[in-house]
């Protein structure tokens, strides 16, 4: 990590260095209660954390743009 750069309500991002390609990178870590993680496969429909998540990922992967970092 090379420094913070913001956060929000559900996460943490940090410009970071890729060890592999040298690349600087932003770095987004989510803040979610991992507890509501353990259950996932039971929970899946009914977690308002998990699905914000999900749906903040899939909009995410979604964007292709020469300025906008991919989705790993």
């Amino acid at each position: 990590l090379l420094e913070y750069v913001g956060s929000g309500g559900m996460s943490v991002v940090h410009k970071a260095e890729d060890r592999l390609t040298r690349d600087i990178i932003a770095l987004k870590q989510m803040r979610i209660d991992t507890r509501s993680l353990q259950h996932i496969d039971s929970e899946w429909g009914t977690n308002s954390q998990v699905m914000t998540l999900a749906q903040e990922f899939r909009a995410l992967a979604g964007l292709r743009h020469p300025y906008i970092v991919p989705v790993l």
